[in-house]
């Protein structure tokens, strides 16, 4: 059975968060998984949350006070603008930190000043730099756009591979061209262009410069790959990785503000002001938080394209994060809000279609799919398991085996969502339902849901609920799931 493989492969779980939190267990689950009370599996996501806030935060100070340091790239700089530098690059990395912070901190990212600050602060430093406000703006609302892309939450993660890609091809082609340009490269540019069409060299430039730009573009989507790989290992996680790409963007901006030698040595100088705030990032988590494997949750869902309705489970997933690992099977409605780099690197690739199951899988074959271990920060990951129609039934059935909390979300569902009517049939024959918790509105037809768990023989009272109206409903949502998955289910 299903549970074989998962109680095998968390049999530490229990020793290693009593060991590190110091809390109680409660009794084991009949998956084999010592659960925590529900007390303590929120003093472990509490404990993991400050640990990250405390890393930002230096982090961010790091970032911001190097930046005195960084306004030097202008020889003329003086207090003034020294002091406005480092005023602006704290203001700009405001926003990267606080996309790296738990939901709650990140409520106020979302103000509607947030995503103009790239662009005023490259129209601020210009004018300090002696250029027209008019030189200024065009390349600042694109530097603000491209800010505000990799801001944005429905946006960020389709963004940030195409930051990785572009990112790494200007790097080479500029990084290059600075270090050239002053030992005789402005000498063979003029030679290439003054070459008269038809003569070997201008055809060999023609060939050149674009295998040169191929070439680039190879190494941008190797270097994705890489990055994949780094948050599939849980060595990073994309809303770290998304972060440190934003403070890429802000010190090349702020540096080509305030330099207008675009030197080599500069260029070298912004990707050391970044890495020293990684640095003092890494330094400040300390060590990882282990292999320890938290209660897993099912998230089961009525797909609906219903922005409003995707954002209270888009908040319990960032909650839950912090308590153990995320299972879902992919759909069209969660797409934008959960593609990782890994994703796109495959998309990109044309390697989508190894994401797909194409039959029910086996224990061993799911347990390959999804990644239960905390990354490195503690953050636990997102699994999104793409199934082709001949798949899902047989893989949500072993999901739900190996889950110890579901959210069931039955908000808009009527007799013609078999799928969703399946998935409840399925928890009441099982005997799964106290593990359960599900989300209705005023669309949900009730009378349906009880008719399909009385059909199992199974009584509906069994069924815990939550209205979800006006108000959110994220927290008591989280707390209601954390009560389920710390008490033992009746299978």
């Amino acid at each position: 059975m299903a549970a074989t493989w998962w109680s095998s492969s968390t049999a530490r779980v229990g020793r290693f968060t009593a060991k590190c939190f110091h809390v109680r267990l409660s009794e084991d689950s009949p998956t084999g998984q010592p659960i925590l009370r529900a007390d303590g599996l929120t003093a472990v996501a509490r404990q993991r949350q400050q640990r990250i806030i405390r890393a930002t935060l230096l982090a961010w100070l790091t970032f911001t006070v190097i930046a005195l340091l960084a306004a030097g790239v202008d020889p003329n700089a003086g207090i003034g603008f020294r002091l406005l530098f480092f005023v602006v690059a704290g203001v700009l990395a405001l926003v990267p930190a606080l996309t790296n912070l738990p939901e709650g901190w990140t409520q106020w990212s979302r103000s509607d000043v947030f995503p103009g600050q790239a662009a005023l602060g490259k129209v601020t430093l210009g004018q300090l730099s002696g250029q027209s406000l008019w030189q200024r703006m065009p390349p600042s609302v694109a530097n603000g756009g491209a800010f505000l892309a990799l801001w944005y939450r429905r946006l960020r993660g389709q963004v940030l591979p195409v930051f990785v890609v572009l990112g790494c091809w200007m790097v080479l082609f500029f990084g290059i061209y600075a270090y050239w340009e002053p030992r005789g490269g402005d000498a063979w540019l003029t030679h290439f262009s003054e070459a008269k069409e038809g003569s070997a060299i201008f055809t060999s430039a023609q060939l050149i410069v674009p295998l040169v730009w191929v070439l680039f573009l190879w190494l941008g989507f190797r270097l994705l790959d890489v990055v994949a790989g780094l948050i599939r290992r849980g060595w990073a996680s994309e809303l770290s990785l998304g972060s440190a790409v934003s403070l890429i963007v802000i010190a090349v901006v702020m540096v080509a503000s305030a330099d207008e030698r675009h030197g080599f040595w500069p260029g070298c100088a912004t990707l050391l002001w970044v890495a020293a705030a990684v640095g003092v990032y890494l330094l400040a988590l300390g060590r990882p938080q282990g292999d320890a494997t938290g209660p897993q949750l099912l998230v089961l869902r009525v797909f609906s394209e219903d922005s409003s309705k995707q954002i209270l489970l888009d908040e319990l997933q960032d909650h839950w994060r912090y308590v153990g690992p995320v299972q879902q099977i992919a759909g069209f409605d969660m797409v934008d809000l959960n593609v990782d780099p890994y994703e796109a690197s495959m998309f990109l690739g044309n390697r989508m279609h190894k994401l797909f199951l194409p039959v029910g899988p086996s224990p061993a074959q799911l347990k390959a799919h999804l990644r239960t271990a905390p990354d490195h920060e503690g953050r636990y990951p997102i699994n999104e398991v793409f199934c082709f129609n001949t798949a899902w039934r047989d893989t949500v059935n072993q999901l739900m085996h190996v889950s110890d909390a579901i959210v069931l979300d039955v908000r808009g569902l009527t007799a013609q969502r078999e799928g969703t009517g399946y998935e409840i049939g399925l928890l009441a024959r099982d005997g799964a339902l106290s593990k359960v918790v599900a989300v209705a509105d005023d669309s949900t037809d009730w009378a349906h849901v009880e008719s399909l768990v009385r059909a199992q023989d199974a009584d509906p009272v069994g069924l815990t609920r939550l209205s979800a109206g006006n108000q959110p409903q994220s927290q008591e949502l989280f707390s209601k799931l954390l009560h389920a998955a710390a008490r033992p289910a009746s299978v």
